[in-house]
């Protein structure tokens, strides 16, 4: 049976959640993960589990420019290596290698299943490491890896396609760099793990607010919110000090860049 064919506008970039899950998969629900769309270029942001597979409701894996992993927390990359499988099978047909982008090692990281596709004589993906600064074009989407704070080495990714901004905070307590990352952005598509202020690691919805609010976004998408409790606190907590958009980033949900 032949995969469903992405309704794809040339001149727009859309924004599909995979999954936003913070930790590990609530019922029904997947782990971060987030395709973003800019006329026929795909781009796969983050991997976590219970996302491939709602990747292949909107396009094969041929049609990926590339995959983008933020970090080394398992809830951002545990459906790669079974893309990376599944491509060594055939599926998608790709006639070139997918670009994956991660941080230091982490094709390493990821065990046998990745090793072994990178020993092949004809591997079917290739690895590239990111660091602070780095940009690069995918596509039609330029793509800014930024270091942010999160106990490990973890980027936020910011995109600009089409004059459109989409930054993504990946996981991340307050920074500064979450104000580089999201400054003027279209939409901030941010996590909001936590509800505790002091925490060494997430952001909470009100912080998550405050740097929309001064990085002067347009839209704020609450993401990597916890498998159980209550999504409209989530929201009121944000509200209170961004004074502009608020979204959730709920499984199946698209939201235009810039529309």
């Amino acid at each position: 049976m032949s995969l469903p064919e992405p309704i794809r506008h040339h001149r727009h970039v859309r924004l599909t959640v995979l999954g936003s899950s913070g930790g590990y998969p609530g019922q029904g629900r997947a782990c971060s993960g987030y395709l973003l769309e800019a006329g026929r270029h795909c781009l796969w942001l983050d991997a976590g589990s219970g996302t491939l597979a709602r990747l292949l409701d909107h396009c094969s894996l041929a049609d990926l420019e590339s995959a983008w992993i933020t970090h080394l927390h398992p809830d951002h990359w545990t459906d790669l290596p079974l893309a990376i499988h599944a491509l060594a099978l055939g599926a998608g047909n790709r006639s070139t290698p997918l670009p994956v982008f991660g941080p230091s090692g982490w094709s390493a990281s990821m065990g046998a299943p990745v090793r072994w596709r990178l020993e092949d004589a004809e591997p079917v993906f290739t690895a590239h490491e990111l660091r602070d600064g780095l940009q690069i074009a995918s596509g039609d989407i330029v793509v800014e890896a930024i270091a942010v704070e999160h106990g490990l080495e973890t980027y936020g990714l910011r995109t600009s396609a089409k004059g459109r901004t989409l930054a993504y905070s990946a996981d991340s307590r307050p920074c500064e760099a979450l104000h580089r990352l999201a400054d003027g952005a279209d939409i901030f598509l941010c996590e909001a793990g936590t509800l505790a202020e002091d925490s060494p690691l997430h952001i909470t919805p009100g912080q998550a607010a405050e740097v929309a609010a001064g990085a002067g976004v347009r839209m704020l998408v609450l993401t990597h919110l916890p498998p159980t409790g209550n999504p409209a606190r989530v929201v009121e907590l944000a509200q209170a000090r961004f004074l502009g958009t608020i979204e959730l980033a709920t499984e199946g949900a698209t939201f235009e860049v810039g529309s």
